[in-house]
């Protein structure tokens, strides 16, 4: 049985990205960068290396643009808190808590199994506190389980 794909154009998938929430913790675009001396090693073909580490949030990337998305759905449904987890030395986690810092979103993020410990987020950094306990909040998490690393 043959499997049949539904096709967009660029114009149609852009008009649907256009129509869900976002909010807007990136400086996009991102500039292109040309890569004038590897060219010249190359024997000229033109290199232009897109700079995501300029994104301004936290370590740059394509996590931002994810990040934008989610954040809003979270921020639509109410949300002051996220939950988040993944693997140890996880970017994406570093990302959502820089997201949740510049939207001042409480996060408690879990890396490799350990524990997860609320952090109050902060103009510039991340604050760990004791966790509370659950009847002692008002709090409304999202939970989402990062499955880029």
């Amino acid at each position: 049985m043959s499997r049949v794909e539904a096709r967009m154009t660029v114009a149609q998938l852009e008009e649907r990205l256009r129509q869900l929430p976002r909010v807007a913790l990136a400086q996009l675009p991102t500039p292109l960068e040309e890569a004038n001396r590897l060219s010249k090693l190359l024997g000229g073909p033109r290199i232009l290396i897109k700079r995501d580490d300029l994104t301004g949030l936290a370590l740059g990337g394509n996590k931002p643009r994810k990040l934008e998305f989610l954040m809003a759905d979270a921020l639509g449904q109410g949300a002051d808190a996220i939950v988040i987890s993944a693997a140890a030395q996880s970017n994406m986690v570093r990302m959502t808590c820089a997201a949740a810092a510049k939207l001042g979103l409480d996060i408690y993020p879990s890396c490799g199994g350990r524990r997860m410990q609320r952090c109050r987020a902060t103009s510039s950094s991340i604050i760990s506190s004791a966790p509370r306990s659950p009847s002692s909040t008002r709090r409304t998490p999202i939970r989402s389980s990062a499955s880029t690393p």
